[in-house]
């Protein structure tokens, strides 16, 4: 069955009938009538036989090019659709690219400030280390400075206790030579070994003394690098803490940083997802629209249509009744009268 275009402006003409329409080929119109008796939707009974090929043929080729203008709406919704598909999955694909890569920046970011910060520890645990060195070298600097000073002091009254010692001994033996008298010889022999005595316990008294003094020295040595180890051992676990809690807060400024973007990326995600339902929700609506009014024309082309093959081809009201469901007004049977006297005349010759 050849289908013609609304806007195509070529015409079908019977030599049987008066009926022109561009929804009727009389060059097929009895194959097609034979293989399709039974009609549908429009009552046939006021047709004569012609009329009701007629019809039969009209209507098909109205179905048919109804049928491709219902066809060309939906291809048009699905082009659209797909078309709204497509302009989604694009932003999703660009917004997922852009979330990707702020996250990427904000975890390099991170990485280069931990590693800052770990350098920048570093440094302040070295100055620590060295400050606490320092500290030690020196007070062992003073303590061994002072104890090597107690140990020359030590000896310089050691000697000076000999020398003062000696001087008296020498006195005493001085005397026992220009003596003959011997009970003072014998007094003089006392005299010197008491003093002989006398300055061993002087010498043993300051060298006791003086290694007391040292070991007093020594004491308040470990003491004081005991403190200085305490004090830079608090200096360092303080250190350690702050720049655990600096981390810490990088870490979670970090965290908050990368949900804020995975929020923005779900927010953006529902918005394209919303946009895009809305978009194609107005192009179903513009679809059903479209199919009502395609619907609502081809209506009135099949009634135009009826009317016209009725009007052209009624049944000969001496032969039967017409049983059609379309009322014809006084000036239609006119109408019809004058056309069927016409079509009598041009059988006769007249």
């Amino acid at each position: 069955m050849a289908y013609v275009s609304p806007n195509e402006t070529r015409e079908y003409k019977s030599s049987k009938t008066s009926y022109s329409s561009k929804y009727y080929d009389p060059q097929k119109a009895h194959e097609y009538y034979l293989q399709n008796r039974e009609l549908k939707g429009y009552s046939t009974k006021g047709l004569s036989d012609e009329g009701k090929e007629v019809w039969k043929v009209a209507k098909s080729n109205i179905n048919s090019e109804k049928k491709n203008k219902l066809k060309e709406a939906s291809e048009n919704y699905k082009a659209k659709v797909a078309t709204y598909r497509k302009i989604a999955a694009d932003k999703r694909s660009q917004i997922l690219e852009t979330i990707k890569s702020a996250l990427n920046s904000i975890a390099d970011d991170a990485k280069k400030q931990r590693l800052a910060l770990s350098l920048k520890q570093k440094m302040e645990k070295s100055k620590l280390s060295a400050s606490q060195k320092s500290e030690r070298d020196s007070a062992t600097k003073t303590s061994e400075s002072k104890i090597n000073s107690e140990t020359y002091i030590s000896k310089q009254r050691k000697e000076a206790i000999r020398d003062s010692s000696q001087r008296k001994v020498e006195k005493l033996r001085e005397a026992m030579k220009n003596t003959k008298a011997t009970s003072v010889k014998e007094a003089l022999k006392r005299r010197i070994n008491s003093e002989i005595s006398d300055r061993a316990s002087k010498i043993k008294t300051e060298t006791d003394n003086s290694a007391e003094t040292k070991q007093n020295i020594r004491d308040a040595r470990a003491k004081t690098l005991q403190a200085i180890s305490d004090k830079y051992k608090k200096s360092a676990t303080d250190l350690s803490n702050e720049y655990s809690s600096l981390r810490e807060t990088l870490s979670e400024k970090a965290s908050a940083e990368k949900q804020s973007k995975r929020d923005e990326k779900q927010s953006a995600l529902t918005d394209v997802k919303n946009s895009m339902n809305t978009s194609i929700e107005a192009a179903k609506k513009e679809l059903e629209s479209k199919k009502n009014q395609i619907t609502s024309i081809y209506s009135s082309i099949f009634n135009s249509e009826y009317s016209k093959i009725l009007a052209t081809h009624a049944k000969d009201e001496t032969t039967s009744k017409s049983s059609s469901r379309f009322q014809i007004t006084e000036a239609q049977q006119a109408k019809l009268k004058q056309m069927r006297e016409s079509r009598r005349k041009r059988k006769r010759g007249v």
